[in-house]
């Protein structure tokens, strides 16, 4: 939300900067303390193209923009089975994949801090889909999209080496190449260019510090 706001106000060359995305938070403070809720101060550390989303989102106020994307992520989690139901098969096993997600920590905790984590695996879907549909074409592209976490995105990427299906490839760069001008109008060039080392970075920086809550993360990553 707060990252939206700054494209939305032209600031969006400061997106991955820690201070100054603290000067946006008295704008909507306020509104949170108005409902007992506590402002936390988190990093944004997404594709900057990510942002084409947030920065109308940021438009609306952080209870509503809040909602709906709420909305938007329980939609994607319902609708990915369906998608995916010739793949699954129906009956039992299609059920749980609709009712599992429920019962699964990352996904709950996805949905409640507004992470981009079910638009990536919706995305994830739809390219495998494509690839069993023989659409490699629409498949790098829809992979190229899911670069908004690129650490689940690039074995995918090496699995399209492997399996020699060079149009997805070449689709893939291709969407990947015209995704970073879209980031680099939204944020300008160097901070576009610099996003994955805000990404790096983000991963070593204590907690307080706006970093990531490593120890805290319900995965094997976080065991480890």
């Amino acid at each position: 939300y707060r990252a939206g706001q700054m494209v939305a106000n032209g600031q969006g060359g400061e997106v991955y900067n820690y201070d100054k995305a603290r000067d946006y938070s008295p704008s909507w403070a306020s509104e949170l303390a108005a409902v007992h809720e506590k402002l936390v101060l988190k990093r944004f550390v997404s594709a900057p193209y990510v942002l084409l989303i947030f920065a109308p989102l940021s438009r609306l106020s952080h209870y509503l923009a809040d909602l709906v994307w709420y909305g938007i992520n329980v939609c994607l989690m319902l609708a990915w089975p369906l998608l995916l139901r010739r793949a699954i098969g129906s009956g039992g096993l299609l059920i749980f994949a609709l009712l599992a997600p429920l019962l699964f920590i990352p996904v709950i905790v996805a949905i409640v801090q507004g992470q981009t984590s079910i638009l990536t695996l919706f995305l994830l879907a739809l390219g495998y889909l494509a690839v069993r549909e023989k659409r490699d074409v629409r498949a790098g592209l829809l992979f190229a999209l899911a670069g908004i976490k690129p650490q689940f995105v690039l074995p995918v990427l090496l699995m399209l080496i492997v399996a020699k299906k060079w149009r997805a490839v070449r689709a893939f760069l291709s969407g990947s190449v015209a995704l970073l001008g879209v980031s680099a109008a939204l944020v300008g060039w160097r901070t576009a260019l610099s996003y994955p080392a805000a990404w790096v970075w983000y991963n070593v920086l204590p907690r307080e510090m706006g970093g990531a809550h490593v120890e805290g993360i319900p995965n094997i990553r976080g065991m480890l």
